[in-house]
Order: C-alpha cells, then sequence, then structure tokens
C-alpha cells in the first residue's frame, strides 16, 4: 500500500487528510471562420468574439472535486490507499461509492462520480500545490473498517488559490479547471528537445534493472504496464509526463530527483520536456556514478 501523507482538511474534525476548495482560470482557444464572414481582428466585434470564445472553452474544463493532499502524482500513475480513517471514508462516499452490505462489494451512483483530486505538498513550506490530478477509483472497499481504494492518476488541473471556509464536517467539492490543449507553436517547440528522451529511458532502465534498484521483481515491467506504452516525442507533454511518473514511481526507487511537481506546475509542453531530460539524466549520473545526487 502507498505511504499516505495529508494535511489538515476542510473536513475539519480530521487531522490526518486535507481536502482544498479553489478554482483557477486558464484558457487559450483559436477562433476561425470562412473568408466571407471573417472579422477583422483589431475590430471590436473580434475581440467579443475571441473574449467568448475563450470563456466557453474555460466553463468547459471546469468542475467541482473534493481533493485530497498526498504525494505528486501524474496522469496514469497507480497507487494503492488503506486507511480507517472516517474523513478518508466520507470523501470516498461522496465520491460516489455506496457499500451493499450483504456482499460487500461497491458500486459507483453514477459517471460523474468515482474520482476526487490530488494534490502535492511543498516541502519547503508544507503548504498544498495549487495543480493536480484527478484520482480515478479503480477499486474501493468501504464495507468494513478499513477503507481501501485503488487509483489511477487522471486528467491535469489547477485549483484556484483563494479558500473559503468549509462547514465543520463537510465534504466541500473545490472548483477546478482541467488543463488546456496547448497551441500547435507550443508543441512544435517541444518536438525537438523531446528526441533525447527515448534513449535517455532505455539507458537508465539498463542501469536500474543491472544495478539492482527495483523494489520488487520485475518492477519497472509492473510500471510500464500501469502506464501503458511509451509515447513518442511527436506528443512531447505526454512524453515527459510518462517519463516521471517512470523515474518517479509509486512507490519510489530512491535514485531520482522528485520531478512530479515540476512537471504539474510547468504551463508549456517545453518546461515540461525540459524538466523529463533533466530529471532522468540526473538520475542517469548518479546510478553510473559520475555525479551523485546524495
Amino acid at each position: 500500500m502507498a505511504r499516505v501523507m495529508l494535511l489538515p482538511l476542510v473536513l475539519h474534525h480530521s487531522a490526518a487528510f486535507s481536502l482544498l476548495v479553489q478554482q483557477r482560470t486558464n484558457a487559450a482557444t483559436a477562433m476561425r471562420g470562412s473568408d466571407d464572414d471573417a472579422i477583422d481582428a483589431s475590430s471590436p466585434d473580434a475581440f467579443i468574439a475571441g473574449l467568448m470564445n475563450r470563456v466557453g472553452d474555460l466553463k468547459s474544463r471546469q468542475l467541482e472535486l473534493p481533493i485530497v493532499v498526498l504525494d505528486a502524482t501524474l496522469p496514469n500513475q497507480r497507487l494503492a490507499i488503506s486507511t480507517s480513517d472516517q474523513a478518508f471514508r466520507e470523501m470516498v462516499e461522496y465520491c460516489g461509492v455506496k457499500a451493499v452490505e450483504e456482499a460487500g462489494d461497491e458500486q459507483f451512483d453514477d459517471q460523474r462520480h468515482g474520482r476526487f483530486g490530488i494534490v502535492g505538498v511543498d516541502r519547503q513550506t508544507g503548504s498544498a500545490f495549487p495543480f493536480g490530478v484527478e484520482a480515478i477509483i479503480l477499486k474501493a472497499s468501504v464495507a468494513s473498517e478499513t477503507c481501501s481504494v485503488e487509483l489511477k492518476g487522471g486528467r491535469r488541473f489547477t485549483v484556484d488559490e483563494t479558500q473559503d471556509e468549509a462547514p465543520a464536517g463537510a465534504v466541500q467539492p473545490r472548483k477546478v479547471t482541467l488543463a488546456p490543449e496547448l497551441d500547435d507553436d507550443d508543441e512544435a517547440a517541444a518536438v525537438a528537445a523531446a528526441q533525447r528522451l527515448p534513449a535517455l529511458v532505455e539507458q537508465w532502465e539498463k542501469l536500474v534493472v543491472d544495478g539492482g534498484h527495483e523494489r520488487q521483481p520485475d518492477h519497472l515491467g509492473l510500471v510500464r504496464k500501469h502506464l501503458g506504452p511509451m509515447p513518442p516525442p511527436e506528443r512531447p507533454t505526454d512524453l515527459a509526463l510518462w517519463v516521471g511518473a517512470y523515474v518517479n514511481p509509486l512507490p519510489a526507487l530512491g535514485v531520482a530527483l522528485e520531478i512530479r511537481p515540476l512537471l504539474l506546475r510547468a504551463t508549456t509542453a517545453k518546461e515540461r520536456v525540459d524538466a523529463a531530460v533533466a530529471g532522468i539524466a540526473s538520475s542517469i549520473a548518479h546510478l553510473d556514478g559520475s555525479r551523485r545526487l546524495w
């Protein structure tokens, strides 16, 4: 089971878990029309139309989630939590997990539920990061005193940095904004830098396996199974996130710096690729002894 490290929550009656309440705005859309009805980009009508498009895009990416403070997690990473904490149980039940007393089985009440948000902790300040990922509940058991869940990292989001007080003992979802699609120029600028990553991954894998750093038999094979195939450099953001999840797996291998918060904080594909390259390259240097991290 993954080690759970949580801050004080929006659930005031528990000191073990923390749920946030926030909303963040982030949007970028392009408007395109035919030559016949094209609007002069400098006209007031064009400005208003563009603004409405951005507002529409933003609204389409906003949703509400209960948020738990754990270790920073990336898309497709898997983790398991088992706890008797009542606040966490209430949050899981709020997400739509219902216990069937006769069989001890669970069910989700609708498609909107079965997920919550995970944000990491800034180790320097102790504060929760205002960005994270959805936690998709794959399996859950709430029929006994211990609440157990298996989770998978989902879509990236940001949360509003302003917080309102939640009623005592309440699970209060927070407004979050899903990460926007990056524009073509940003993606194109990152592709060249991402070309290095597949070879670095191959080199890193060999050093980890040959050096006996896996925590269990075929540890990297299991992580790869969870993450799925490595994306190509032509999908630089997906590749960077994949590499980050691979070198910082759950549980950790202890051979790489923590780069998941950097990947989640980054606002461009190039920034994400740079973080992934730096993270895996420094781990390689640590593993081959050319530059130890600690």
